[in-house]
């Protein structure tokens, strides 16, 4: 995972450019009470930007300064510190972060705003393996780290197009998957990247506020695309898009404040979390203080995580069973 945090420079850039950057207009379309309900929520969570769960380890990227891993048996209130990661050294301004299993061995890569590069660490934490950076990019939208140690990256070039590309494990550049554009297959603006049994899905605010599920292996190779132009459930910024095993799509509608749950279809399912849910489905304090911009998701078949920067919080919804 993997999101764009729209950075001066981006703001300028289309400012500058003419573009508008409007939201689409309101459809009308009502989620109902969702099929999930809260069942943790930790505080004092400093501007979690990005989560991340590695073989059950919970990391979070937090105001942009560091990287930490927390307890999922965690009570409510502040989180624990996990005791066996230490600090993540030289992380500079962490945004992002992917993790994966290669081999015996679990790795965590971050990707570092200040210095515009990739990082690859031991999920321990600790110093870096090694870094990498490109010099198209300008800000970053989206990493995945796959498990032959290879990585995804969306981001924005300096003149603000947007791209895809695929890394070695060493950094080197392989080849672009996706194009500035506003076609299938092509991104623009994206905002956040997620590799899926070897699908990247990548969500843009660019391009009609739309999800797009890409081959890596071609180029502008787009395989599907939602929600349609003439959906009432249009999205309004999305922030973040995870897959779980059972290949459910979680999208962060951050514009609208909701989580909403597609099918491998790209369907609409369910909702994860709307300000409409009821009391007794996020508890009385969720329903006074709702999430303002849920914008970082971990989603596993019945358990998701949200992170809201807005609001230093990250909540756990499960299957209202």
């Amino acid at each position: 995972m993997r999101r764009l945090l729209l950075t001066a420079f981006a703001a300028v850039f289309l400012a500058a450019c003419g573009q508008r950057f409007e939201l689409p207009p309101e459809t009308g379309g009502e989620i109902l009470d969702p099929g999930y309900i809260v069942t943790r929520v930790w505080t004092g969570v400093p501007e979690p930007t990005d989560l991340g769960l590695v073989e059950g380890v919970l990391f979070a990227a937090e105001e942009s300064t560091r990287v930490v891993s927390y307890s999922t048996a965690s009570p409510e209130g502040t989180p624990i510190r996990n005791p066996l990661v230490a600090d993540f050294q030289n992380a500079g301004r962490p945004v992002l972060i992917s993790g994966t299993r290669s081999g015996s061995t679990i790795y965590l890569a971050v990707a570092d705003a200040e210095s515009l590069q990739v990082k690859r660490y031991l999920f321990t934490g600790g110093d870096s393996l090694m870094a990498f950076r490109d010099p198209d990019w300008g800000a970053f939208a989206g990493i995945c780290l796959d498990t032959d140690l290879t990585t995804y990256v969306a981001y924005l070039k300096r003149d603000g197009t947007g791209y895809i590309r695929h890394y070695a494990a060493d950094g080197t550049r392989i080849s672009t998957v996706s194009e500035d554009g506003t076609g299938r297959g092509f991104v623009q603006t994206p905002t956040s990247l997620y590799l899926s049994a070897g699908f990247l899905f990548c969500t843009s605010s660019g391009n009609n506020w739309r999800v797009q599920k890409l081959d890596p292996m071609g180029l502008n190779t787009g395989l599907m695309e939602f929600p349609k132009l003439d959906d009432s459930m249009q999205l309004s910024t999305p922030r973040d898009v995870v897959v779980d095993r059972a290949g459910f799509i979680y999208v962060a509608d951050t514009g609208r404040a909701r989580v909403l749950k597609y099918s491998s279809t790209g369907a609409f399912a369910d909702s994860v979390y709307t300000t409409l849910m009821s009391e007794a489905r996020v508890g009385a304090g969720l329903k006074a203080s709702p999430l303002l911009a849920p914008s970082a998701l971990i989603g596993l078949e019945e358990i998701v995580y949200v992170g809201d920067p807005e609001t230093n919080r990250i909540v756990r919804f499960e299957v209202n069973k």
